[in-house]
């Protein structure tokens, strides 16, 4: 992968080089093997390269014909069926690059070239020739696009990079906190896509094209959708396997394709194993490296289902053992590598993870997204469960709920049945798609409205309602958007992007290929979630492909033991995190709560570790980049 800035000024104003040459530089780490600045008039361009196709060539920002430039990341994979198709149309191109492709996609076709696009990419095109400057990211969202505004940072129209921090690191910039934005973060464990951590920061959204006039940037940014998820829209076939299976074999087989070595993720669950069984029949098994990484508690330790799909199909297959220290000794650089806060603790094994696997490739495959389209969280088994009991008003709910607080024991483990039971009635009274934030969210609703009064309410889940709204279908259908375009854009595929990208290491989700999505569409709710089963449509593809226990296990999902860390080896570092002094610094939620939600967890009464996590997530961000 790469990293990608943009500066837009007002026309007849100039970018200085050295600071877009530093702007650049703080992205390194997404791109180490080369850099480079253009500017032209008042819009300057900025890339840091990973070489994955070309790799001797296909310098960035690159030019096309018309005086067009561009500034991409990603990987196009129908890139080589573009080229032959503007090679018909008469341009000539000089490389084997699918960035050259893109280029010359956008001087022929401009905006409209982005529906020819199947892959994942951030991209800004400067097109003097339409008097046009645009951005864009991928349909799923696999790549990170942060718009920037002049409050944030004056002297700037608009900017655009793959990491915020080339923009708010700047000695002028203007680092204020977004307070509905901060309350957002503590309720779902990231920002999501409609907000940015700062005032003046914004983000492009997945599928979306933000246009600007050249010559007058100042008269605003035109927002588009060039592609809608397809939930709702398609219409459902009583058998869409065969042709689901067609679609993930030719996206698996479409990503194995690089110039660098190449392997893949596997965690033995039955999404990267599936993809794994169809990449070994596009590749030699023998060569195809698989990687997976192992815990010392055995309750979160998947290595032998990992090892037993690798001998399964025959790949090379390695595995290593973190302790508790390692994880832990990650979290201080992985916090300072964040853009926004971001609390998904499962970012801290999918770094080592990352870290292991560039070791010996640059690119790796992994699964993501099978839970978001074939509905493979608990919460989806737990609408259903609560289906029977529409009827129960919300006092009935609201009793569930103290009952089981006051009766059941906390647990310490991962997901325990005891924290399952009490997030499900804390948030059954809730109307959807409101509920399902509440069940995976950092907090309870009274918690988050007690940590910043000034943003209790409903506002706190507007982003789910937004997309809510605005989907057509089933409830099933309406929720699998919900979740694709916040809980996967806005936090798995963040998280992958960032771990990875800490390690100069390229991720590649073949489930989340435009035609898999569609195809995820057609299948009936019943081939998605049936009574305690879910992902039956994925799990029928793999039961002729890989062994029975690993088609019928339950989602597992890299977990870390959180609340042990905080009464133990994590209580000191935490405690200065959360120290009263330093949140009326920040001034962002009240000392006092947090006080009493930490003492409560020392003490064993209550298992808050997840809200004490996204706290000290939010105070570590506050720390470095706040002002």
């Amino acid at each position: 992968m790469c990293g990608v800035l943009a500066w837009v000024g007002l026309p007849g104003s100039r970018p200085h080089a050295q600071q877009l040459e530093r702007m650049t530089d703080r992205m390194a780490h997404r791109g180490p093997d080369d850099s480079g600045v253009d500017i032209v008039d008042h819009v300057g361009l900025g890339h840091r390269r990973l070489a994955i196709i070309d790799v001797g060539g296909a310098k960035q920002p690159m030019a096309a014909p018309g005086g067009l430039r561009i500034t991409f990341n990603g990987e196009i994979y129908n890139f080589r069926e573009l080229r032959s198709e503007l090679y018909g149309l008469g341009h000539e191109f000089h490389l084997d690059s699918d960035t050259e492709v893109v280029a010359h996609a956008a001087a022929e076709w401009g905006a409209d070239c982005l529906n020819k696009l199947r892959g994942m990419f951030a991209l800004v095109v400067d097109d003097p020739g339409r008097n046009q400057v645009w951005a864009a990211r991928d349909r799923m969202g696999q790549k990170p696009l942060f718009a920037v505004q002049a409050s944030m940072l004056p002297g700037l129209v608009w900017g655009f990079a793959s990491e915020l921090k080339a923009f708010h690191a700047e000695d002028q910039a203007i680092n204020s906190f977004d307070r509905a934005a901060v309350a957002r973060f503590l309720a779902y464990d990231f920002v999501p896509d409609s907000d940015g951590i700062f005032e003046g920061v914004q983000k492009v959204g997945p599928g979306e094209l933000w246009m600007l006039e050249r010559d007058n940037p100042l008269s605003g940014v035109e927002v588009s959708r060039y592609w809608e998820l397809p939930f709702g829209r398609e219409a459902e076939v009583d058998d869409p396997l065969p042709a689901l299976e067609n679609a993930i074999e030719e996206a698996v087989k479409a990503r194995l394709v690089a110039d660098v070595p190449l392997g893949i993720f596997l965690s033995g669950g039955i999404d990267s194993s599936l993809v794994t069984a169809f990449a070994v029949r596009h590749t030699d098994p023998a060569k195809l490296k698989t990687f997976a990484i192992g815990f010392e508690e055995k309750n979160f330790d998947e290595r032998s289902h990992a090892a037993a799909v690798a001998k399964h199909l025959g790949c090379d297959h390695r595995a290593k053992v973190v302790s508790a220290a390692d994880l832990q000794a990650a979290v201080p650089d992985i916090f300072a590598a964040q853009d926004e806060p971001f609390a998904d603790p499962s970012i801290i094994p999918t770094a080592l993870l990352s870290q292991f696997a560039r070791q010996e490739v640059t690119v790796a495959l992994g699964g993501d997204g099978g839970d978001e389209l074939f509905l493979g969280y608990a919460t989806f088994v737990a609408e259903k469960l609560l289906r029977p009991f529409a009827w129960a008003p919300k006092p009935f709910w609201n009793g569930a709920h103290a009952a089981a607080e006051a009766l059941l024991p906390t647990g310490e483990g991962h997901y325990t049945a005891e924290y399952k039971i009490k997030r499900f009635f804390g948030g059954a009274a809730r109307e959807l798609p409101e509920r399902h934030q509440v069940w995976i969210g950092g907090a309870l609703p009274k918690v988050l409205d007690a940590l910043m009064p000034d943003c209790a309410g409903g506002a706190r889940y507007q982003p789910s309602k937004a997309i809510w709204n605005a989907a057509p279908g089933s409830d099933f259908q309406r929720l699998s958007a919900v979740y694709a375009r916040s809980y996967l854009a806005a936090g798995v595929l963040q998280k992958v992007d960032r771990a990875s990208m800490m390690h100069g290491l390229e991720v590649r989700a073949p489930l989340l290929d435009c035609e898999v999505v569609t195809q995820a569409a057609r299948c009936p709710d019943k081939l998605r979630v049936r009574g305690t089963t879910t992902k039956v449509a994925l799990r029928r593809i793999a039961a002729g492909l890989l062994p029975p226990d690993i088609v019928q296990r339950p989602k597992k999902g890299f977990g870390v033991p959180l609340a042990q860390w905080l009464r133990g080896p994590l209580k000191d570092w935490s405690g200065e995190l959360l120290d009263p002094a330093c949140l009326h610094r920040h001034n962002l939620v009240r000392p006092a709560v947090v006080e009493r939600l930490r003492s409560e967890h020392l003490s064993g009464k209550r298992n808050h570790a997840k809200i004490l996590w996204n706290l000290c997530a939010l105070s570590a961000f506050a720390e470095t980049t706040g002002r």
